[in-house]
């Protein structure tokens, strides 16, 4: 019996040892709360999420659906904006008004990180709830976060909304007696941030737990909540426990969804769609540079077909082709490109191609609007080296040199005609939260046109 109970006591040491080395070395992801941005349920932590992460939330229960979106701008800004639908309240108190729309409130919430957690201090944020709303559940806190394998310990102080226990005396009242009452109210029509309200009033001390779970996608929450949800918005709402439980069950990296039980009596379904900016691939399907073809153009149809492929290859849109003794200039719009060498090189490396050696020098003026705005100048013989690999460690820069547009000259070879443009473009209006119904639109479609009289005047 002895040897029985010291092999199942090992056995669990030595699960209890290979999780924690899992914990430590899988890393730890942070979940959002209710309010969204990262929290457990109705409270916050000062945790941070990576930077460049992006959350789609919502949270439902009988009182609110909240839905909400945080993104995670710098490593110590976490930014919040939210849509708050009170189910137990009309849209206005005028019920023939409001119809059966309930009412609507937007919220805009921050979070700055104050301290990285190290190995004796914890990580240490504070952070403004519903700063550019109504007020309804505004509240500022200071959340610290420390982590011991699988368990993620928050302790905080807030005030306003998330501090209606009053828990705790507010430690700015002990300094000024003006903190010592918290403004009612908002200014104006909302939408204004009201520093007059920042710190004052009850002040309440919360906590909380959040547990990784061997099973990787499974973590458990627990909170002790600091709100007591008296003269709450959505009513006098029951209070039978102080404690919190949830379970969060993470999809992947895409998303996760949230469970969990609160006050004592309430059942709240959430779920969360995220992303990495910062890890997120660009696609850019693009064609290849142009392989140097030498084909001199000598017919209307050869120069149809170099200013096509500088149009399509390069992207300069309506090109125009001037052709001298001894310089071939390229004047067009560049549409495609942000980095100008980009399709500079490819330019070059389609009029390489299609002149003979005679060609000394090919000009490269951009424009916009018809305006000429800089003019890039390709030496021929600098640049066929590196078209041509015939030296190492060339580039292009070798052989161009920028300068202000100078006049053109030469022989009209190629003008596309762009002076009349046309076409139709949709519309959309849209309103949220509005008193007719939560989301109003309208689609139409526009009819546009342009044409230009001279380089100089254009109607439309």
């Amino acid at each position: 019996m002895m040897l029985k109970y010291r092999t199942i006591l090992a056995s669990l040491a030595f699960g209890c040892g290979s999780f924690a080395a899992y914990a430590t070395n899988s890393g730890y992801t942070v979940s959002q709360s209710d309010f969204g941005g990262t929290g457990l349920m109705q409270m916050p932590t000062g945790r941070m999420a990576q930077e460049g992460a992006f959350h789609l939330n919502g949270a439902f229960n009988s009182e609110y659906y909240r839905y909400s979106v945080s993104v995670q701008l710098m490593p110590w800004l976490e930014t919040t904006v939210r849509y708050t639908d009170t189910r137990t309240k009309l849209y206005s108190g005028n019920e023939e008004f409001s119809n059966d729309n309930t009412h609507k409130d937007k919220g805009i919430d921050v979070k700055f990180r104050l301290l990285e957690e190290s190995y004796w201090l914890p990580e240490t944020s504070l952070g403004f709830r519903d700063i550019g709303g109504t007020g309804l559940f505004d509240g500022e806190f200071i959340a610290a976060n420390k982590r011991f394998g699988a368990w993620d310990v928050t302790l905080g102080l807030g005030w306003g909304y998330m501090a209606k226990s009053g828990n705790v005396s507010n430690p700015f009242c002990e300094l000024k007696d003006s903190y010592c009452e918290r403004p009612g109210g908002y200014r104006g029509n909302g939408g204004n941030i009201d520093f007059q309200r920042f710190f004052k009033g009850d002040a309440a001390l919360f906590a909380g737990v959040e547990y990784q779970t061997p099973h990787q996608p499974l973590s458990l929450k627990l909170e002790y909540d600091s709100n007591n949800y008296q003269g709450d918005f959505a009513g006098d709402l029951k209070q039978d426990s102080k404690l919190n439980v949830g379970a969060v069950y993470r999809l992947g990296d895409w998303g996760a969804l949230n469970l969990s039980y609160q006050r004592g009596n309430t059942l709240t379904l959430g779920f969360s769609i995220g992303a990495q900016f910062n890890d997120m691939p660009s696609v850019w399907l693009d064609e290849s540079k142009p392989r140097l073809n030498y084909q001199p153009a000598t017919t209307p149809n050869d120069w149809n077909k170099l200013a096509y492929q500088l149009e399509k290859n390069a992207g300069y849109r309506a090109p125009q082709l001037y052709l001298s003794q001894d310089e071939l200039t390229l004047i067009a719009e560049q549409v495609k490109y942000r980095d100008r060498l980009e399709a500079e090189e490819r330019a070059a490396t389609l009029m390489l191609g299609a002149t003979d050696a005679q060609v000394k020098t090919f000009r490269i003026i951009e424009t916009k609007s018809h305006m000429p705005m800089t003019e890039t100048e390709v030496k021929r013989s600098e640049y066929q080296k590196h078209a041509e690999a015939m030296a190492l460690n060339t580039k292009l820069d070798d052989s161009t040199t920028r300068k202000e547009p100078t006049a053109t000259v030469g022989e009209l070879k190629y003008q596309a005609n762009d002076d009349l443009s046309y076409g139709l473009s949709p519309v959309l209006s849209q309103a949220v939260g509005g008193p007719e119904n939560d989301y109003l639109y309208s689609i139409g479609i526009n009819a546009n046109s342009s044409y230009w009289l001279s380089d100089k005047l254009k109607i439309q």
